[in-house]
């Protein structure tokens, strides 16, 4: 049975700031996570637990850091149309981590990263003060036209130049990564299925999953030692714009996906399955694994 959603703001203040004190701004791999009360600590590895939905069930009536933008240089058997793979989940659920780990999996195929925080939108008229003011979490924060745009090529087997977002002036670079087609397209971000141009471009949609909890700690982690953040600013943008969006948008996207991933980026199982149904979609074989 898929557990229930997050409560509503289960997380507040005090609990924010306990989370932090005893992080000590420590990464998660870090043998000090262990001093973590019982509450916080990470989950324990147990046997993967994951559900695949018959193709076309949506459940409804009607998508550290993301690993940089590249293709694999090595040779591989070219097949006929490129899979794109969707991965959504909330920030710090793992997602990242899904994509590498399918990644490494498809030893037999090339592979392309795409990260959606490259495509927030370039508002070069607002001062910093405003730009920091901006809510990031919704769907209006991301440019979708050039996302679908640059998908659209890619599916096409035409290269496109991928924009580099700075998260600390929160502007894009004038410089670019360019990214070539491949086998696999893989392309993670938190509200990668709100968008239904993006989800039909999706030929497989992965939704990670982790409890608000864990999903915190990353996300303090992550801003501190890898965006420069200070805590106050990251604490006050929890509370007033990532919590509220990952109800209103995130967690209800998860009806989209073909496949959910519980627990985070480390489930084996769950990675097996995935990588052995995008081998069986292409058409190459998948050693050891037979998939349903």
């Amino acid at each position: 049975m898929q557990a229930p959603p997050d409560p509503p703001y289960s997380l507040n203040i005090d609990s924010i700031q306990s989370i932090a004190y005893h992080l000590s701004l420590q990464p998660l791999t870090s043998p000090n996570h262990n001093n973590l009360p019982a509450t916080f600590r990470p989950l324990p590895t147990t046997p993967a637990e994951y559900r695949i939905k018959p193709p076309g069930n949506t459940g409804c009536t009607d998508t550290h850091r993301t690993p940089q933008a590249t293709s694999r240089s090595r040779t591989f058997p070219r097949v006929s149309k490129p899979l794109i793979i969707g991965i959504a989940g909330g920030s710090g659920s793992g997602k990242s981590t899904v994509a590498r780990n399918v990644a490494d999996a498809l030893t037999s195929l090339s592979v392309a990263f795409i990260d959606m925080d490259a495509y927030y939108r370039n508002f070069t008229t607002l001062p910093l003060e405003e730009r920091r003011k901006v809510n990031w979490d919704h769907p209006d924060a991301f440019d979708f036209d050039l996302l679908t745009n640059h998908l659209s090529r890619l599916a096409a087997r035409k290269a496109i130049q991928k924009p580099i977002y700075d998260f600390i002036s929160h502007l894009r670079s004038e410089d670019a990564v360019a990214v070539e087609p491949s086998d696999v397209i893989v392309i993670d971000g938190i509200l990668l299925f709100v968008d239904q141009r993006v989800r039909d471009l999706c030929d497989v949609k992965v939704f990670v999953d982790a409890d608000a909890d864990i999903r915190l700690i990353r996300r303090l982690e992550r801003d501190i030692s890898s965006r420069g953040r200070p805590l106050d600013e990251i604490i006050e943008q929890y509370l007033s714009t990532v919590q509220p969006m990952h109800l209103q948008f995130v967690e209800p996207s998860k009806r989209y996906a073909d496949i959910i991933v519980p627990r985070g980026g480390h489930n084996s199982i769950a990675i097996e399955m995935i990588a052995a149904k995008i081998r069986q979609r292409l058409g190459h074989s998948t050693p050891g694994l037979t998939a349903p």
